[in-house]
């Protein structure tokens, strides 16, 4: 995952969370508390089919979430790596300057790379903001779930009373 993946990898996180909520809340109400069985059934049904259309876009931002957290450690290894090999560079030249302390041949390795340590840091933003898109789109969808188990356990409350009716 290149860093024009990673931009990309953040949209579309967004879109799959934009996704997500108007599963979770777009066109869909709550039947009310006096709603007969066949009412509850349809909302029922309807919410087990939103779930079905949420879980792969689950699965695609969990995927995304993995791909970005892996670039970022990537990314930051190979900064780590620059800025080591830098100070090792600068610590063993044969003609060590005189008045220069550890911490000045440090600033020079952090400067050589800089470059790298900006990549890294940009690539950690993006997964952060992936990782937090994940979160979300994770609460929507156990907001539809818990939602579902709310329905089928009203039609269960009703189902026995129906019956002993009957009796």
């Amino acid at each position: 995952m290149t860093p024009g993946e990673l931009a990309r990898a953040c949209e579309r996180g967004e879109q799959i969370l934009d996704a997500m909520r108007k599963l979770r809340f777009g066109d869909w109400h709550y039947p009310p508390a006096d709603a007969d069985p066949p009412a509850v059934h349809e909302a029922l049904v309807d919410m087990r089919r939103r779930l079905d259309l949420a879980d792969p876009l689950l699965e695609e931002m969990t995927r995304l979430r993995d791909e970005t957290k892996i670039l970022a450690g990537r990314l930051k290894a190979e900064a780590d790596d620059a800025f080591d090999a830098e100070l090792t560079r600068l610590a063993g030249t044969a003609a060590r300057r005189e008045y220069e302390s550890g911490a000045d041949r440090q600033a020079s390795a952090r400067v050589k790379a800089l470059e790298a340590r900006r990549e890294a840091r940009g690539a950690e933003r993006g997964a952060d903001l992936v990782n937090s898109h994940d979160r979300r789109a994770r609460a929507l969808f156990y907001g539809m779930r818990d939602t579902r188990e709310d329905l089928l356990t009203r039609l269960g409350r009703y189902l026995p009373w129906l019956s002993s009716l009957e009796t």
